[in-house]
């Protein structure tokens, strides 16, 4: 291969399309830690509360993507996120920068597992009560405890005459 051809294909292509775009940035930023995280943020901080928390992170993330975009449309690179970091501060930041993404993202991994048996431990407790379960686990999505109602016992009495 020639100079010319190794710089063209080293080149970003750009073939992501509106929509494209549109469904990562909603699946994204729908996941199972909103549902399960609202619960306990509107029981602390009431719905008002809760409201104004997640508009302000919500205007801090729109900065900091909007940062990343003018970023990504001024110098465009074959790489990830990290080459800014790279380029703009220094190789070693770039370099912790990349392994603290991975690290974050393979701990998502295992909050994902952890949230999805918390939903499935939340449903199967509504439809089924056992009494080998213990009543501190029985927690719904807010973090309150499932009250459970016991059987009483009965017991038979005996008439001494």
């Amino acid at each position: 291969m020639d100079e010319k051809q190794k710089k063209k294909d080293n080149q970003l292509k750009r073939g992501l399309n509106r929509r494209h775009l549109q469904m990562i940035a909603i699946g994204g930023s729908i996941g199972t830690g909103l549902f399960l995280a609202m619960g306990g943020t509107i029981r602390s901080a009431g719905p008002g509360g809760a409201m104004v928390g997640y508009a302000i992170m919500g205007i801090i993330v729109y900065c900091m993507m909007t940062a990343l975009g003018e970023l990504a449309t001024e110098y465009p690179v074959p790489g990830a996120f990290t080459a800014y970091a790279n380029r703009f501060i220094d190789p070693a930041w770039g370099f912790t920068n990349g392994w603290s993404y991975w690290f974050g993202s393979s701990m998502t991994v295992a909050a994902e597992l952890i949230a999805g048996s918390i939903i499935v431990k939340y449903w199967f407790c509504l439809l089924y009560t056992s009494d080998a379960a213990d009543e501190e686990d029985s927690v719904d999505l807010g973090g309150r405890p499932i009250i459970k109602k016991k059987k009483k016992k009965e017991y038979k009495t005996t008439n001494k005459k």
